[in-house]
């Protein structure tokens, strides 16, 4: 930042094509200028700064991005990863709409609201509302990438035009992160052929022939271009999304097999935690801004599998050790940490 403070920030760079694949699109960091985030050393190369990216291609033609998820985070001595997506708002493509490949999340805990018109809780009050249930919510909008995969996402039919790109999972958290950017579809001044009958070089927006019912609408033309993205950084928000991604932990999965003694496990009302006697270690369930607890608190139904995660710091509790998980008066112990 300009008074020297460090923001943690996510973003995409631009990649080289394959070997013997061309490309009538380019692809370019927005501001080349960014400073160095990592200087590069005898054995690695330096980490350019954060900047959006700007993905030109000419009207007419088809986009396919590979997208190569590398969201992946040191937390004490295990990794963890999240996935990610991309939406290009106002263009369909690259899975956005196929319902076949949208995945969920849970819903945030609102079992804290002390009023059905207050959407927040109100200090020193009393919980006074209970919410109705609520079903999980959209994590991506668009094909979900896999931590450590790479995945071509195409848009067959671009429409002309600038819009912005950015992620499509969890887009509250991970585009204030910094996942995202400009793509251009145009003809542009400098091209040396049209793109289309309709787009000659310098035409933003390509005209439209008359029909029998409506006259023609002339093409919008233009010589020159300066593409800009207007975002904005919170040091606090992404300090800590930073922080819940580097903190270790676990998760516990169990499958209900009598929903009415599971109603003791997803009682929102009690905490969960997990003991290692031996080490006297107590490990509780973490709370993620604009998440929510970590665990599913919806009513159990038989047959169905739930989980929740323990927050584990420094990796106290270990792969092989026995632990006991207490929530209410219900007990299970010298489980084994697989």
């Amino acid at each position: 930042m300009p008074d020297g403070t460090v923001v943690p920030m996510w973003g995409y760079t631009c990649g080289a094509l394959a070997t013997g694949v061309t490309s009538t699109a380019t692809c370019l960091a927005l501001n080349p200028n960014a400073p160095v985030a990592v200087p590069a050393t005898a054995t690695t190369a330096a980490v350019p700064g954060w900047s959006p990216v700007v993905i030109t291609i000419p009207t007419g033609q088809a986009l396919t991005i590979n997208l190569t998820n590398s969201l992946s985070f040191t937390a004490g001595t295990g990794t963890n990863t999240v996935p990610t997506s991309i939406m290009i708002v106002g263009q369909v493509g690259g899975g956005l709409g196929v319902l076949a490949q949208r995945t969920t999340t849970l819903s945030p805990d609102h079992s804290n609201l002390v009023s059905s018109t207050v959407p927040w809780p109100v200090a020193g009050s009393t919980k006074a509302f209970t919410p109705p249930p609520q079903g999980a919510r959209v994590q991506s909008f668009s094909t979900e990438v896999a931590p450590g995969a790479t995945t071509a996402l195409t848009w067959a039919a671009l429409r002309p035009g600038t819009y912005l790109i950015e992620s499509g999972t969890h887009p509250s958290i991970q585009v204030p992160m910094g996942l995202y950017g400009i793509l251009v579809v145009t003809c542009s001044p400098t091209a040396t052929a049209a793109c289309t009958t309709t787009a000659p070089a310098g035409t933003a927006y390509p005209g439209v022939l008359a029909t029998a019912t409506t006259p023609a609408v002339p093409a919008v033309t233009y010589n020159a271009e300066l593409p800009l993205a207007f975002g904005e950084i919170d040091p606090v928000q992404n300090k800590s999304v930073q922080t819940a991604v580097s903190t270790s932990g676990f998760s516990e999965t169990y499958h209900v097999i009598d929903a009415d003694k599971a109603k003791t496990l997803n009682d929102k009302q009690l905490e969960p935690a997990l003991i290692d006697p031996e080490k006297g270690v107590k490990l509780v369930v973490p709370s993620l801004e604009k998440v929510g607890l970590l665990r599913q608190m919806s009513t159990p139904v038989e047959g169905k599998s739930y989980w929740m995660a323990f927050s584990n710091s420094g990796r106290l509790v270990k792969r092989g050790d026995r632990v006991n998980v207490v929530i209410g008066q219900f007990h299970a112990d010298n489980l084994v940490v697989e």
